[in-house]
């Protein structure tokens, strides 16, 4: 059981007392994995104490550290949980609050147990007023008396805790105390026991780090054994009514029928062959040097309405041209998909740099093209399927507004927790460190050397831009190839991933047959 124990802490001489002293309790006596959330100023003393809650197994990585001025700490000055904080407490099987800290704090991490359901329980002693939603939702709720000492109330707190987490009391005895000489002889024996074991151990899983090295049929801890295509055949099931009769009724045949639109399409062109879809360095949502040229309001029936002239002027057959790229667009994607989409733009920043993007905004979503480059038609088929993958990650479906996010639909923390891009990043992007997770501000050169660094993982250095482009990436690949049974490397697994997923392989199999359409229609 995951438990997040939030409180203040305060330092008295030269120690901390409060919420450092109530999380080993909690660890000791419900026998739980407790992480603690509260303000730690940096100092040598703070320092100490984060070590000797590491010790008693107490994670302390998501509390905050701030300057000591002198006079006293100031706690809790970050206004928006970091997405690392936010991950943490979405882990949680249950959080215990005391209203010791800011107002603020205690809202945002309400609003997360609301949310994502994780019971949580409050103790107050009337800091300050809280509504009743969040009062009536607690499993816990307790207010301190005036006759009453907040060390009176925890172990109310305690109590019911057990009772709800069905957990026996501990009963410890007095430990035998042992001659410190023997016992600092026993001590040296058992280390150069460990010593000599972990020397032995260490020694073998060398050798077998270097046979795996040459050998291609082993297996590392990052590769698992691959389950065959053939083997999955789970039913199709979708959350939409499909706009025709399911071709296929199971994962793996509707793998093998995509395979088979795969080839046909290749018959036409070769959609692995060689393409520019984005310049590496522009990662951003939206281009810098952007003329945005109009934009086109999508109706019910799927036509192009409202022009908006915004800084040119063309003739109707150009404006035909411009909707290329839509038309496509609208034949290949399923109704359930397209409806999504409420805006069509056309814009340039130049000829072979940025194809397109999605624009999230004011919960309106708009599919841009630039009009110098829709020549090349692997290129387009291919960063067409790259925007549909956006269009199902990015939509206000996969999101829930908590009140501190931000206007524009997108950022990882509003993520429902079924949602595709969340189980994607839980999946692919924990591992690294949270600054990869937004590279808007990162230079081309830290960018290369972060994929250089991980080039077996990703799909192409763009993919390593953040966690959007890379599920983009790998879905658009996961369109384009077949399904990886002899997977060794990372990237591989990146593919395999979305056949996991049966919505996604049937969707892959539509928008294969649907481009083949067009190709031998034309």
């Amino acid at each position: 059981m995951n438990l997040l124990w939030v409180s203040n802490s305060y330092k008295s001489k030269d120690h901390h007392e409060g919420a450092p002293q109530y999380a080993k309790v909690l660890q000791h006596e419900l026998n739980v994995n407790t992480s603690i959330y509260t303000s730690i100023e940096y100092s040598k003393s703070a320092h100490q104490l984060l070590k000797s809650l590491s010790k008693h197994g107490i994670q302390t990585s998501i509390s905050e550290r701030i300057d000591y001025n002198g006079i006293g700490v100031i706690p809790f000055l970050n206004e928006r949980l970091s997405l690392h904080q936010i991950q943490h407490i979405k882990q949680m099987d249950f959080v215990l609050i005391k209203t010791d800290v800011p107002k603020f704090v205690v809202l945002r991490i309400l609003d997360i147990c609301l949310t994502f359901n994780i019971p949580y329980g409050i103790l107050s002693d009337n800091e300050y007023h809280l509504s009743e939603k969040y009062r009536q939702n607690a499993s816990i709720y307790l207010l301190q008396h005036q006759d009453e000492t907040f060390d009176e109330l925890f172990n109310i707190a305690m109590t019911q805790m057990k009772v709800r987490f069905n957990i026996e009391d501990r009963v410890t005895s007095p430990k035998p105390q042992m001659n410190p000489w023997l016992k600092g002889l026993l001590t040296l024996i058992l280390g150069a026991v460990i010593l000599s074991v972990s020397l032995f151990f260490i020694s073998i899983v060398t050798n077998q780090m270097l046979e795996a090295q040459y050998d291609h049929s082993s297996t590392s801890e990052s590769i698992r054994e691959v389950e065959p295509l053939s083997k999955k055949n789970e039913r199709i099931e979708l959350s939409f009514e499909p706009d025709e009769p399911l071709e296929c009724t199971t994962v793996v045949e509707c793998a093998e029928l995509g395979d088979d639109y795969l080839n046909k399409l290749n018959d036409h062109v070769d959609m692995n062959q060689e393409y520019n879809l984005f310049d590496f360095g522009m990662f951003n949502a939206k281009p810098e040097n952007e003329r945005y040229l109009y934009r086109w309001k999508i109706d019910s029936d799927g036509q192009l309405i409202d022009r908006e002239n915004i800084n040119a002027k063309k003739s109707e057959d150009d404006f035909k041209n411009y909707q290329k790229a839509y038309h496509i667009f609208k034949q290949i994607t399923p109704t359930h998909y397209f409806d999504i989409v409420d805006y069509y733009g056309a814009f340039t920043d130049g000829p072979n740099h940025y194809l397109a993007f999605i624009e999230t905004r004011n919960n309106e979503m708009t599919l841009k093209f630039d009009i110098q480059d829709m020549d090349h038609k692997v290129q387009l088929y291919r960063t067409l399927v790259h925007e549909i993958a956006h269009v199902i990650t990015l939509n206000r479906e996969e999101f829930v507004m908590l009140f501190d996010c931000n206007e524009e639909v997108g950022t990882y923390e509003c993520l429902r927790k079924d949602a595709r891009l969340q189980q994607f990043f839980e999946r692919f992007w924990t591992d690294y460190d949270d600054r990869w997770i937004n590279n808007k501000q990162k230079s081309d050169k830290e960018l290369t050397a972060f994929y250089n660094k991980y080039s077996d993982e990703f799909i192409s250095e763009y993919a390593a831009t953040n966690p959007k482009e890379d599920y983009a990436v790998s879905f658009e690949t996961f369109v384009f190839s077949k399904y990886k049974n002899n997977a060794r490397i990372p990237k591989d697994f990146r593919i395999n991933y979305f056949y996991d997923d049966e919505e996604m392989v049937y969707l892959r199999m539509k928008l294969l047959k649907n481009l083949w359409t067009i190709e031998s229609e034309s």
